[in-house]
């Protein structure tokens, strides 16, 4: 079996502003530079986030104060990108805000099924009751949705309208591809 070593990689925000960080599985911290390297400078404006990748600083995230508490929550089991962050002010009240995450597969939303006859239900492919679903993308949603209940199950993501069982799928599916990005199989909800 191959090692596989979660690290944090800090290098700018996008635009070159504030501080941006990588969280990526690599096989030792050599590779996982070269990772986040071709990572920025295959996004559009990537650029402006490292000059070389040998300017990258790198640590592993269990050392790390500020992301430590994502260990346990990141599917962790494929070598690559899980997600970026950045902190974009020198606020010591504000957090780092998600700026992508990295999907493994397609992930699956849903209306009506078995046992939520009348709620949505977001899985995530990755995730399982070993690979929680991070909190704060739970909270990210959770925001973009102030017309619904948003509960994180660990492995799923059940989303359930106020008053119970009122549906939008055009707001419930554009929230979810703004949080989990596009690779989403909605099915026949109308987006």
């Amino acid at each position: 079996m191959t090692q596989k070593t979660v690290y944090v990689v800090l290098h700018r925000a996008e635009g070159g502003q504030g501080s941006g960080y990588t969280i990526a599985v690599a096989r030792n911290e050599r590779a996982v530079r070269e990772m986040v390297w071709r990572y920025l400078t295959n996004k559009p404006g990537g650029n402006t986030q490292c000059d070389r990748p040998d300017l990258l600083e790198v640590e592993e995230l269990e050392f790390n104060g500020l992301f430590a508490d994502l260990y346990f929550s990141l599917p962790l089991q494929e070598l690559g990108i899980k997600c970026e962050y950045a902190l974009t002010t020198m606020d010591p009240e504000e957090a780092p805000s998600m700026v992508a995450y990295m999907p493994h597969d397609k992930h699956y939303l849903r209306f009506g099924g078995g046992g939520h006859e009348r709620e949505y239900v977001l899985n995530i492919s990755g995730h399982d009751i070993n690979e929680f679903i991070p909190h704060i993308l739970h909270r990210k949603l959770e925001a973009l949705l102030p017309n619904f209940h948003v509960d994180n199950r660990g492995s799923r993501i059940e989303i359930i309208g106020k008053p119970f069982g009122s549906r939008d799928d055009a707001a419930v599916v554009a929230a979810v591809k703004q949080v989990f990005g596009h690779n989403l199989d909605t099915g026949d909800l109308a987006a």
